[in-house]
């Protein structure tokens, strides 16, 4: 028996294996549309443990879509970044952290977009649409409010904010107080009588992204 999984739409975030697939660790047939997988972990010494976010084995088959898998890591001591590990089908307009022990995944134009040597190690990544207006309770999730909050706290400007394949509905004003680059993964933005406000001279960009 194959086991199936789709994941739609959905956040994998803050999982700790002991072993290979920090995530997820396929074996059957898996499909990944319009998800993310970021901050998830193999707690394991080991060189051949990898795959902090996605482990696909010889045996499965992985198709992922319009998702971010982004800020894995696999050790103990010292965390090595590690997004994916095995064979890909790529159904293109993802953001994938490193590509390091992968295979499926190109970077012809809008297509996908993939980091190298460490380049987004820092990247803010929107992980859920709860409390999209508001700050979060939930601590494992970064709303877009408390993304672009976070950007302006680091005060260096020039922050990349990711946002996944999601409606995003702004309501409310957000204030923006260092310069910003708010890049979708087949997103779309409405904003209802609100606006990013660019205090001071900052200013908010927007690429790869739907404004309705």
């Amino acid at each position: 028996m194959v086991s199936i999984l789709n994941l739609y739409n959905s956040t994998l975030i803050s999982n700790h294996a002991r072993f290979k697939g920090g995530g997820i660790d396929n074996g059957g047939t898996l499909t990944v549309t319009g998800s993310v997988i970021t901050d998830n972990v193999i707690d394991a010494p080991y060189s051949t443990d990898k795959g902090g976010g996605i482990r696909n084995q010889s045996s499965g088959t992985a198709t992922i879509t319009s998702s971010i898998v982004a800020n894995n890591h696999r050790g103990t001591t010292t965390l090595i970044d590690d997004d994916l590990d095995g064979d890909f089908d790529s159904g293109d307009n993802n953001l994938i952290g490193t590509t390091s022990g992968a295979t499926g995944f190109t970077e012809p134009g809008d297509y996908d977009y993939i980091g190298s040597g460490g380049d987004l190690d820092d990247l803010i990544v929107v992980t859920g649409l709860a409390d999209t207006n508001n700050s979060s309770d939930d601590d494992t999730v970064l709303s877009l409010r408390e993304a672009v909050a976070l950007s302006n706290s680091i005060g260096t400007g020039d922050q990349t904010i990711w946002l996944a394949a999601w409606k995003f509905i702004l309501e409310e004003d957000v204030d923006v107080t260092e310069d910003v680059d708010l890049v979708g993964i087949s997103t779309s933005l409405t904003s209802i009588d609100a606006v990013f406000d660019e205090i001071g001279g900052a200013t908010v960009t927007t690429s790869r992204l739907t404004e309705v």
